[in-house]
């Protein structure tokens, strides 16, 4: 998912629990892949790329409407429609064309074929 980069972000402590957005001076974008849920807590578990001394060791928690109030607009899924064991994943490449318009370029690794949404 793409979030912006604001104050709260770089703030988050080594309980990975981000907090609420007080300020939206962005800083920049930045993608996390989110892991799973917790409908408990009302937030999304997120990993992020920065090494295992952001956050949870590289984890983060991100309320629901925090996450609403960070996020760029843009999320994708990629669902393998069929499957070969044992699965091991996909490369995404993304380009923007000379006319603005998203490119996607998908290559499945050891699978047949993956639905983008």
């Amino acid at each position: 998912v793409g979030i912006y980069v604001y104050p709260n972000f770089d703030a988050t402590p080594a309980s990975g629990i981000v907090p609420p957005v007080t300020s939206k001076k962005s800083r920049g974008g930045h993608a996390l892949v989110v892991v799973g849920y917790d409908e408990k807590n009302n937030w999304f578990i997120l990993r992020n790329s920065w090494g295992e001394k952001f956050g949870d060791q590289g984890y983060v928690y991100m309320n629901y409407q925090t996450l609403l109030d960070m996020t760029s607009g843009y999320g994708f899924v990629a669902t393998p429609v069929s499957y070969w064991y044992p699965p091991q994943g996909v490369q995404i490449k993304h380009t923007l064309t000379r006319d603005g318009k998203n490119q996607f370029h998908i290559t499945a690794l050891q699978a047949q074929q993956f639905d983008l949404y």
